[in-house]
């Protein structure tokens, strides 16, 4: 059971990292494409 629910904690980490990812990744493109049309 230990080890199901470390598991299950890494899978939301690796979630968490991706979202936090994904979100800074959108927030850099839209800062590029903004000073791009500038």
């Amino acid at each position: 059971m230990k080890n199901a629910r470390n598991t299950k904690v890494m899978q939301n980490n690796g979630k968490l990292a991706i979202n936090r990812i994904s979100a800074h990744s959108l927030r850099w493109i839209s800062n590029y494409s903004n000073n791009k049309v500038k």
